[in-house]
């Protein structure tokens, strides 16, 4: 158990601070959508066949926590294609008005 927590912990430490790109956003909202929705699926479908609330409950419960730890750290493979915003157009001054 200690050694799971050091070895996150560690993989927590490599993430990147860095906010996530466009195209990482969408991947991990396609990521979450289709785990948890194929987990809670499959979950209700083996508490159903086994006719045991408990197991559906427990098993969503495992499987939303997996799906968490997937989708909501900074991991760089969400920041693979960071934006690039254009520098800032350089404005020409006034002229001078020959009244001052």
């Amino acid at each position: 158990s200690l050694l799971i927590y050091k070895k996150l912990l560690k993989l927590w430490k490599k993430t990147d601070s860095k906010n996530m790109d466009l195209k990482g956003q969408i991947l991990v909202e396609k990521l979450f959508l289709w785990l948890s929705i194929s987990w809670t699926v499959l979950c209700f479908i083996a508490g159903y066949l086994l006719q045991d609330i408990s197991i559906t409950f427990h098993g969503y419960l495992i499987g939303e926590s997996i799906v968490l730890l997937i989708c909501v750290p900074n991991y760089p493979i969400y920041n693979k294609h960071p934006l690039v915003f254009p520098p800032k157009p350089v404005e020409p001054a006034a002229p001078s008005s020959p009244l001052q």
